[in-house]
């Protein structure tokens, strides 16, 4: 009898345990993966905000007739800078997915998801920008800032589309902060 109830005991404390470390001991992991993924997607946001702040100037002055701003160096960086960006994002996406292929961890799988949408709506917004200085490149290495001004005119639905694509970027991350910060992620 006294055996018996030094394993039922024991059970009992194994279960303690198990339940502390919080369904199977994948949290550990969860929270590790996701702080790499965060370390890796916090060095392409700064890289994507710079971009953006540069570009929003540079092409906000040319759509309101400023080019003086616009050159053919600005745009060669900006699509060099794209690129890379592009190049980077597959990586920690793949950061973020890891953690979905985890068990017993649906708080980290549900941020893991909303940072998974975040990169596809940059992805998507980066490449939209990366077609619009595509295409107005030979226009400014020309110096024909009258085609410009008309391709900004002729194409205003393709640039209210990219500047909805990075507002919809800007709320999926938010709404993927949100998630991190109300299941208490970050701790």
């Amino acid at each position: 009898m006294k055996r018996l109830m030094v394993v039922v005991l024991a059970l009992a404390l194994c279960a303690a345990a198990v339940a502390a470390v919080g369904c199977g001991g994948n949290s550990s992991q969860a929270k590790t993966d996701m702080q790499a993924a965060d370390k890796a997607y916090a060095a392409v946001k700064t890289q994507m905000d710079a971009l953006g702040n540069s570009l929003t100037t540079v092409l906000g002055g040319a759509v309101s007739g400023n080019f003086s701003q616009l050159t053919p160096a600005t745009l060669q960086s900006a699509g060099a800078g794209i690129d890379k960006i592009l190049g980077e994002l597959p990586a920690v996406k793949a950061d973020y997915q890891k953690i979905t292929k985890l068990t017993g961890v649906p708080d980290y799988v549900s941020y893991a998801n909303a940072m998974i949408k975040t990169i596809d709506l940059d992805q998507a917004s980066l490449s939209a920008g990366g077609k619009l200085i595509t295409d107005i490149t030979p226009l400014v290495q020309a110096g024909n800032t009258a085609a410009v001004t008309q391709y900004f005119q002729a194409n205003a639905a393709a640039l209210n589309t990219l500047q909805a694509q990075s507002t919809a970027a800007s709320q999926a991350y938010t709404t993927a902060q949100n998630i991190k910060s109300s299941k208490n992620l970050g701790k």
